[in-house]
Formats: C-alpha cells, structure tokens, sequence
C-alpha cells in the first residue's frame, strides 16, 4: 500500500473548465477514461501524448462507385 505522501497524480489532458461546478474535466488516456478534479497542476510546456506511437492505421475498403438511378413510372392519364 502506498504511503499517505506518495505521488498520486496521472498524466490527463485537458478537455474544459466547467465554470458551474469549478472543477475541470480531463482525458486519462492511460485508463481512456474521463474525470473531472478541482486539483489540477498543469504543464504547458508538454504534451503527455506527443510522443506516443501513432495508432496502426486501419484497413481502408476499396472505393465503391455510386450510381444513382431514377424510378420513372408511368402516369395513367384520366
């Protein structure tokens, strides 16, 4: 169990202020979860997600070509 004085903070981004409830809402996106804190300390200077690897990029389906046809029907004449 850790210390009482342990550092207990994540890395999270910024996402709003939310002025109702003073508090911020921030990304985690070691836990890809949402909180929202009245303690934050922010670091302007970095990015916690700039030097991450970029996703794999994800199967592209070919490209289909669209025809678009119109439904003619007869008109009866009176």
């Amino acid at each position: 169990m850790p210390s009482k004085m342990a550092p207990s903070g994540v890395e999270a981004i910024f996402i709003n202020y939310d002025g109702h409830h003073h508090s911020y809402k921030l990304w985690v996106p070691e836990s890809n979860s949402m909180v929202v804190s009245h303690h934050v300390q922010f670091f302007p200077t970095t990015f916690p997600i700039k030097n991450r690897n970029p996703p794999s990029p994800q199967p592209t389906l070919p490209l289909l070509k669209v025809v678009h046809h119109t439904l003619w029907t007869p008109l009866s004449i009176l």
